[in-house]
């Protein structure tokens, strides 16, 4: 008797694979846009973590010799028209985000991510002082919402209280 695999076995085993083939890559690109929303969101929420470090340790800026630490401290800045989220020191200790003078960078998000809403209104600002660290939010608000999304796959929302609790949602 002889042993081996039938035509109709291996036609069954190639099927099975090329089923299992389609599914995975159907999902493949979604599940890379997926990722992308979620690594944004992660990068955003380290980079506010960061600037809040930044305030806390009482870090510098300023050529060699003449370094000091910004009144105002250092903050976030997000624009949702412009698409825009900026690190700055508030050298003036005026609230506000001036682009010229005050501006460190800006946060890259991954590709097809954009900002889709802010809360408390559609520009943000959120700054850290220390030595506390105090937490002023736009508006004197309770928090500040950054949400992130793409077409098609869904959003992601970076949280920020007045206590400088950073979350994702």
């Amino acid at each position: 008797m002889k042993t081996g695999f039938t035509l109709v076995e291996l036609l069954v085993v190639i099927a099975i694979i090329a089923i299992l083939t389609a599914i995975t890559l159907t999902n493949y690109k979604t599940m890379g846009k997926n990722y992308a929303l979620e690594r944004s969101a992660n990068n955003l929420a380290q980079e506010i973590r960061r600037v809040e470090q930044m305030a806390i340790s009482g870090e510098t800026i300023g050529d060699p010799g003449e370094e000091f630490y910004p009144q105002g401290g250092y903050g976030i800045y997000c624009n949702k028209n412009e698409g825009i989220i900026s690190i700055f020191s508030d050298i003036d200790n005026s609230g506000h985000y001036q682009a010229g003078t005050e501006h460190i960078r800006d946060i890259i998000l991954e590709p097809n991510v954009k900002i889709v809403q802010l809360s408390p209104k559609a520009n943000i600002v959120v700054i850290f002082r220390a030595p506390n660290p105090n937490i002023y939010i736009t508006n004197d608000a309770d928090k500040a919402e950054i949400t992130l999304g793409i077409e098609d796959i869904g959003t992601k929302t970076v949280r920020i209280n007045k206590a400088g609790l950073v979350e994702i949602e």
